[in-house]
């Protein structure tokens, strides 16, 4: 029989997995693809910042009220900066060459999970 106590915790953990998995961006692989080539999270290196190493263009053009709030990039959670990158990804009508032009050392490779 299964201790209450690893039950509960077990439970725990498969509902906060399914919680973020609905609420991970549509190309959830492509940006971790891409970030896995890229920095870390909190990467605050100019002139790219976090993650998905965005510049401040970026940041200004498609993250303005994240920007505004709280600063660049590196201080926003990896599902805000994806979630950034994927918002920016649709406005731009999911087109690989605005990808490539992004990201033209990582995007390339990861061009796979873009589907």
């Amino acid at each position: 029989m299964i201790p209450l106590t690893l039950l509960i915790v077990t439970m725990y953990t498969l509902f906060v997995a399914i919680a973020e998995a609905r609420r991970a961006p549509r190309h959830h692989s492509l940006w971790m693809c891409i970030h896995h080539q890229e920095g870390a999270w909190d990467d605050d290196g100019a002139p790219y910042y976090g993650g998905l190493q965005m510049s401040w263009w970026f940041m200004r053009t498609y993250g303005k009220n994240l920007l505004r709030i709280k600063g660049t990039a590196d201080r926003w959670t990896p599902l805000e900066q994806m979630t950034v990158a994927q918002n920016a990804y649709q406005r731009e009508g999911f087109s690989r060459r605005w990808l490539y032009h992004q990201w033209p050392k990582s995007a390339p490779p990861c061009s796979h999970h873009a589907v």
